[in-house]
């Protein structure tokens, strides 16, 4: 059987499921590295990572994510909103090609910022 997934219903529940992720992957990332006492940034960065992809299927788990009909699709959709949760959680977005990535992308919406920058 074939499913049509709208758009629009995708955006919707990615708008509602990632900043949910976030908020949950802070709280029980802070939880975690205070328990635990861990306090090297890099090891923070592997817990805040795996939290938020932990965070995100146990949201698809509880019925926050039903994309799909498939229940492991739901789930694995969850474990990839949790990537984009854990990506904004880790400052993906100052990464210089992203940053620069987005750059570009508001140059091609707005040509005054392109003549600025001449």
């Amino acid at each position: 059987m074939e499913q049509v997934i709208l758009v629009s219903t995708l955006i919707k529940q990615l708008c509602v499921a990632v900043p949910s992720i976030i908020a949950i992957t802070m709280a029980i990332t802070s939880a975690f590295n205070g328990i635990f006492k861990i306090t090297n940034p890099k090891g923070k960065k592997v817990v805040s990572w795996l939290m938020a992809i932990l965070a995100g299927a146990a949201f698809a788990l509880t019925g926050g994510v039903t994309m799909f009909a498939d229940p492991v699709a739901n789930l694995i959709g969850g474990a990839v909103c949790g990537l984009f949760a854990g990506a904004a959680a880790n400052g993906v977005y100052e990464w210089t090609a992203v940053e620069n990535f987005f750059k570009l992308l508001e140059g091609l919406f707005n040509p005054q910022m392109k003549s600025e920058k001449q």
